[in-house]
């Protein structure tokens, strides 16, 4: 079967199809004065992309520019990928066709969308929507890696990097560790305990970014450089996921940034987050340096963590940073190639 997927969304651009289908994946087969074609095989199946060369949202009435360049088209089976905010005409002119919400965002997401619309999430929605969608947490590791444009930097140039001479320390970001909830395990919680069982002089809270590029809010996934120095710098990395590590619920939670770097970088990292994001990353054999440790609970494995700097030698802990640097590399290997690969199962769900 052949398919078009007419890209309605707000993101005009290949980024959608790039974490469903692989960047590597898709292949430019065609360009029009207007349009790029790019195309994905998958045995049998053949999907086609025309995107708009100025990288603007499609509208509704330029679509027939594309059957016209591409008469072939016509003959297509249309998935049809519509704006964040509804659109009735939209709807309306595809009634026939597979409607298809994507939701690929950090954050919590909203939708407007009914059934027979699709949607497609990377964050499971509230259990009041009702449409047939279908979700995956490690969705964000790709959409992170796209979207944030991460690719600019060709990390096959540093796949080899690692680092002689790391200091005897834990580097973890100081940004909203002040933070206080004293219902939850939060950073500040965690902080606190760092600094009970650990001396200062092995911590690095400090960060390569200057402070007035976070004053003028460019976004994290710019910080390419700094997150290179920062993640490489110390034997160990403490990660603070966004949500504190109690957080009960499968909906409305999602992978960040802040994995995504300590993922691409060789240095081993101890992650605070909750258990849907630890099982997520499971499911891609994530060895995290939190399964070194005992314990029946994230805290315990925690302070048995910080234990290493109060009851071990410098040795015990250059050795434990030598078998967790390989296993930091495999990881990198990991993630990339789940990134780049095509997700099976969402290609299913869009063409059921």
């Amino acid at each position: 079967m052949n398919y078009v997927i007419l890209n309605y969304a707000d993101d005009g651009s290949l980024t959608h199809s790039a974490i469903i289908f692989g960047k590597n994946n898709l292949k430019l087969v065609d360009t029009k004065q207007i349009f790029n074609l790019y195309k994905f095989t998958d045995g049998d199946n053949e999907f086609y992309f025309p995107i708009k060369k100025s990288n603007e949202r499609l509208k509704l009435e330029q679509s027939q520019i594309i059957f016209t360049e591409y008469p072939f088209l016509n003959n297509c089976k249309k998935i049809v990928s519509l704006p964040s905010l509804k659109d009735e005409n939209l709807i309306s002119f595809y009634k026939d066709e597979t409607l298809l919400a994507i939701c690929f965002q950090g954050d919590p997401v909203s939708i407007e969308y009914d059934n027979p619309v699709k949607m497609l999430s990377c964050v499971k929605p509230s259990e009041k929507i009702k449409n047939d969608f279908f979700f995956d947490l490690k969705l964000c590791l790709p959409f992170f890696y796209y979207k944030h444009q991460l690719s600019l930097v060709d990390f096959n140039k540093i796949e080899n990097y690692k680092i002689n001479k790391p200091e005897d320390k834990i580097f973890f970001y100081s940004r909203r560790v002040d933070e206080f909830n004293s219902e939850l395990r939060d950073r500040f919680y965690f902080t606190n305990l760092i600094y009970t069982n650990v001396d200062e002089k092995f911590l690095d809270k400090f960060n390569a970014v200057h402070k007035n590029l976070e004053l003028s809010r460019i976004h994290y996934g710019l910080y390419h450089l700094g997150n290179f120095f920062d993640y490489n710098n110390c034997m160990f990395n403490l990660i603070f996921e966004s949500q504190h590590v109690d957080f009960q619920n499968d909906y409305q939670t999602w992978i960040s940034e802040k994995s995504l770097f300590a993922l691409l970088f060789s240095n081993p990292f101890f992650l605070l987050a909750n258990k849907y994001i630890l099982a997520s990353l499971k499911e891609l054999n994530i060895q995290l340096l939190n399964d070194e440790f005992i314990g029946n609970d994230i805290e315990q494995k925690f302070n048995n963590f910080c234990s290493i700097f109060k009851e071990n030698s410098f040795e015990y802990r250059k050795n434990l940073f030598t078998k967790m640097n390989e296993k930091q590399i495999e990881n990198r290997k990991k993630m990339l190639e789940y990134i780049h690969s095509p997700k099976k199962e969402v290609i299913e769900f869009l063409i059921s």
